[in-house]
């Protein structure tokens, strides 16, 4: 809990937090379906709230309440939508520095995973293929010789394009399989690794209220199944070298 400062994240929780508040209620009030996910849905079931050690909120919505939030955000008094690469972002508008870190919550869409093999590896291919061409910056160290190719090679053929015509094209091939109903769905603006991960297609068909905090958000009611593709055996605590910020640093 946020009391417990235990990392010293208790300042950016609270941030964090206080927008995740003005984002519920702006759902409920627009009728657009959330659930938390990611390290977030991980911590509303373990904690109660934010896993002590991080720094960040996730959400994911399928893509028909996507294009609603897109639609509507602008209308916000409070809130407002940028975008970081592939990834849509909330901010509060003219929000405030913590620590140089502007508190957002990162938004994840879900789609359909094309239930032929063949279609299904080429959509994640091109979505990784894509995500090269749309970063700023690579990181090459840890990685294989291959993979640094990789990297490379769709690094250098992104700059033939602008970001937006790149970033309309990502967003076509994230809704292939979408025409119709599919056995499995995916995060199609997840990272790399991310997008590979198959969910069965009715993961997020229920979401309930569930305490986060000194509060309720909007979770699936399958985090079960869900937690256990993303982490495995998710109520065991990882070792504490491993319990550290990832967006803050110095901590």
């Amino acid at each position: 809990m946020l009391e417990d400062n235990l990392y010293g994240l208790a300042d950016i929780q609270s941030a964090l937090l206080d927008v995740m508040k003005d984002f519920h209620i702006f759902c409920v009030e627009n009728e657009i379906r959330y659930s938390l996910c990611g390290g977030t849905c991980l911590g509303a079931v373990r904690h109660q709230g934010f896993i002590p050690w991080d720094d960040d909120l996730d959400v994911c919505m399928n893509r028909k309440n996507y294009n609603k939030l897109m639609t509507l955000i602008g209308k916000s008094e409070d809130l407002k939508i940028v975008r970081s690469i592939w990834i849509d972002r909330i901010q509060r508008k003219n929000a405030e520095a913590v620590r140089g870190y502007i508190p957002e919550i990162d938004v994840f869409v879900i789609d359909n995973a094309p239930d032929g093999k063949l279609q299904r590896r080429i959509k994640l291919l091109l979505l990784a293929a894509f995500q090269g061409m749309l970063k700023e910056e690579v990181n090459y160290k840890e990685k294989s010789v291959f993979y640094k190719i990789l990297l490379f090679s769709t690094h250098m053929m992104g700059k033939l394009f602008s970001k937006e015509k790149l970033w309309n094209i990502y967003k076509k091939i994230s809704q292939i399989g979408n025409r119709y109903r599919t056995r499995n769905k995916h995060c199609t603006n997840s990272f790399y690794k991310g997008i590979f991960d198959i969910y069965p297609n009715d993961t997020w068909d229920k979401i309930e209220l569930v305490d986060f905090e000194d509060t309720q958000f909007f979770n699936t009611t399958n985090y079960d199944n869900y937690l256990k593709i993303c982490y495995g055996e998710y109520m065991v605590l990882p070792e504490e070298k491993e319990r550290r910020p990832v967006h803050i640093a110095g901590l």
